[in-house]
């Protein structure tokens, strides 16, 4: 589903000279080695549109948004974003023929951002390489021979607005070097490792799940005190994590619920503070729930598992985890300097406290655990509105659900703005995402009994 592929097939066939450029950053994970590799200045992206009669391919500076009004009023008619049904369908195409013949046949349009013209050269991040495709502005200029060029459709976005400066005497720690040299990791949880080897088992049952996850009273207790939640207005109680699974939550999602629970009750943290283990399980206990009853409104074609959208949900901020149990200095002072700064938003201060953000940490624990790729590109990416390559649909998902959390006071995202590329593209709603979150946080009960055991 990467933008970037097909805007390289388009440059082929308008003979555009472009050329890739390997990132020179070996230590940088998803979303991060770009910034770290080039500066977002120099930086354009693609984004897919749809209009009534046409395909619309709009490209900004990397660090913009799309002002959806201003295209409106550029094409004179209603323009959407697309959806990933839509996005993977064009990338599906095979393009032959003249590039006038291909962009008549399936009605594209190009529109080009005066921001980028104005640029020497342009890099364009592929999705799922660590590379840039390079374009000088001459050369894209042979795109536009009936396309609009020199006009503005997009802002900067706000976190590339407001970079305040941290002057309240915390000390700069070079994270990074750290990160480096370090030897050890914390150890995946036996139960979690048992868990995780039923997923790739053919003949696993439901018997077999509940047996292991019975070992641990603690963890079944979690899992009970969620399958009896008001979410899911069932009659009568849930007594055993069979009947968790069979009347409730489905193998996947106690398959999943179980792994996420098992993983994050091996950590333990200081209970006060915006990083202390309330807020931390807080916010992901809730984020998890959202996250699961949003995939379910999804549109089927791309709907992410109930399952896995629930660990995503769950474990997106695991790097927080990671911070706290092995790099013990790095997180008192965050912790001390997020709760001392309230208005500055968490994710800013930890660029400038530690250099990295604790998306990093996180994927570097799930790459070491040989976790399921799709939580650790979530866990990387759940901060990145620009994501199209593969699991997007849940790093998006946790985005969303982030973002509308930050309202309640339950987040680290930058903003409570929900991004309406990311709400259409998973076909969704702002009315479908507020009720969801509005019901999840109407039937907290049991889910703050969870909260409360995983933070005691």
């Amino acid at each position: 589903m990467a933008m970037t592929c097909l805007l390289s097939k388009i440059f082929d066939l308008s003979n555009v000279e472009y050329s890739y450029i390997k990132n020179l950053v070996s230590n940088s994970i998803q979303h991060s080695w770009s910034e770290n590799a080039v500066s977002l200045s120099n930086q354009a992206k693609i984004t897919m549109l749809n209009s009534a009669d046409s395909i619309i391919l709009a490209i900004c500076p990397a660090s913009n948004h799309i002002n959806l009004a201003k295209i409106v009023n550029i094409f004179k008619q209603p323009v959407y974003y697309s959806t990933i049904s839509e996005i993977s369908s064009l990338n599906a195409l095979s393009l032959t023929g003249s590039i006038n013949e291909i962009m008549s046949q399936y009605k594209i349009q190009i529109i080009i951002d005066i921001e980028v013209t104005d640029l020497t050269t342009i890099l364009f991040k592929s999705d799922t390489e660590k590379q840039f495709l390079s374009v000088d502005s001459i050369q894209l200029e042979k795109l536009i021979t009936d396309n609009p060029i020199g006009c503005q459709f997009s802002q900067a976005k706000p976190e590339f607005v407001y970079q305040p400066s941290l002057t309240i005497g915390a000390p700069r720690l070079n994270l990074m070097t750290k990160i480096n040299n370090i030897k050890t990791l914390p150890i995946l949880p036996e139960i979690a490792a048992q868990i995780l080897q039923l997923q790739n088992d053919p003949e696993a049952s439901v018997h077999s799940l509940s047996d292991i996850v019975a070992k641990d009273p603690a963890l079944t207790s979690l899992i009970l005190k969620y399958a009896n939640s008001a979410l899911f207005g069932l009659r009568g109680s849930v007594e055993s994590v069979y009947d968790a699974i069979l009347r409730v939550l489905g193998f996947d999602t106690v398959l999943h619920l179980s792994i996420g629970l098992a993983m994050g009750n091996s950590f333990k943290l200081d209970k006060s503070g915006p990083l202390g283990s309330r807020s931390i399980w807080q916010h992901a206990v809730f984020s998890a729930a959202i996250c699961q009853k949003l995939s379910q409104k999804c549109p089927v074609e791309f709907r992410p598992s109930p399952g896995q959208a629930y660990l995503a949900g769950l474990l997106h901020d695991i790097g927080y985890l990671v911070l706290a149990s092995s790099f013990e200095t790095e997180y008192f002072w965050l912790n001390k300097l997020i709760a001392s700064k309230p208005e500055v938003p968490m994710t800013v201060i930890e660029h400038q406290l530690l250099g990295v953000h604790h998306s990093y940490l996180g994927c570097i624990l799930l790459t070491s655990w040989n976790m399921p790729e799709f939580l650790s590109v979530t866990v990387a990416e759940h901060h990145n509105e620009d994501y199209l390559g593969p699991y997007s649909e849940l790093s998006s998902l946790v985005l969303l659900v982030d973002r509308a959390l930050k309202s309640h006071s339950q987040s680290d995202a930058f903003t409570e703005i929900l991004p309406e590329e990311l709400v259409s593209r998973l076909g969704l709603s702002h009315d479908i995402i507020t009720e969801s979150v509005n019901e999840v946080l109407e039937c907290s009960e049991n889910l703050d009994l969870m909260v409360a055991a995983m933070s005691a």
